[in-house]
């Protein structure tokens, strides 16, 4: 089941990275919660079939400990595709930290 979340949280970012304020200005943008929809219906398909047999297969204390740990994968595979993409330039990364750095000295205190 992870590698399944992991592979349908790759394609929620790729959606997520196409919706945005883009088009042109004046056009109709579609509404917010149609655009949410249509980012998470990758994942939410996954889960939506595994709880559905997961709810009709375990008793409550059981089915209770079980979302909890779907839970926190499907929050570590969000954080680690999503909202930490990785950084694969090792200079960059230096770049940006010696930046920040400089930046973070310049501040009046």
């Amino acid at each position: 089941l992870e590698t399944r979340i992991t592979a349908s949280v790759k394609e929620l970012g790729e959606l997520l990275q196409k919706v945005g304020g883009g088009g042109a200005p004046g056009a109709p943008q579609p509404p917010a919660h149609h655009e949410a929809d249509e980012v998470l219906r990758p994942l939410m398909d996954i889960l939506d079939g595994s709880l559905t047999m997961y709810a009709e297969s375990c008793e409550k204390t059981v089915l209770k400990r079980l979302l909890k740990e779907l839970w926190k994968v499907v929050m570590k595979i969000l954080e680690k595709t999503v909202v930490l993409p990785p950084m694969t330039d090792k200079t960059m990364m230096l770049k940006n930290l010696t930046n920040n750095a400089k930046t973070w000295q310049q501040m009046p205190r």
